[in-house]
């Protein structure tokens, strides 16, 4: 498995951009979200390939430094709009910066404390395992995840069976019409 740090994974996702192709996608249904309290821990748990749970990042609520307000909690959900649990009977939640928060989720009219994402974000596939830091901590992207590169301040991952699940991808024909 590759370990990079934050300056090393942006360096070797600048080189990746040079040939890999880039996936638009849009995220589908909705999120729970609530504010968290600073120090509140947050575990991401994920499944591989071949079935195992695995820990793709553990993070802790911090205060945005352009908000001075704490990071949100945001909870993978089914098409119920419950939290969407993976065979070994866990969630998968993850934490956001306030002002990412704001700018990208838009409340849901489909009840409280729920949002969904209102922007495209630009994705690489990744072929390969690897471990990065990122701004909440540690992320794990295993092969055939995806690696976020809308911004290379912001780099993110997330699972293949994830991104299938909350992910639509745009083509370039349903791009243009959409301008």
């Amino acid at each position: 498995m590759l370990k990079y740090s934050k300056t090393e994974m942006r360096a070797y996702v600048e080189t990746r951009l040079q040939s890999a192709k880039i996936i638009e996608a849009k995220k589908i249904g909705n999120t729970i979200a609530f504010q968290g309290t600073v120090g509140q821990e947050v575990i991401s748990l994920e499944i591989d390939k071949d079935g195992n749970e695995y820990v793709e990042r553990i993070a802790t609520v911090t205060l945005d430094p352009k908000t001075n307000k704490p990071g949100w909690i945001l909870t993978k959900t089914g098409s119920d709009n419950l939290p969407k649990l993976n065979k070994f009977g866990h969630m998968n939640q993850y934490i956001v910066m306030d002002s990412i928060f704001k700018s990208m989720y838009e409340k849901s009219n489909d009840g409280p404390n729920l949002y969904c994402k209102s922007k495209v974000e630009k994705f690489i596939k990744s072929d390969t395992d690897i471990t990065f830091d990122a701004k909440y901590g540690e992320i794990v992207v295993t092969n055939g995840g995806y690696i976020k590169v809308t911004s290379l301040d912001d780099i993110s991952g997330i699972s293949e069976e994830s991104f299938n699940d909350t992910y639509e991808i745009i083509n370039q024909k349903d791009k243009v019409r959409k301008h």
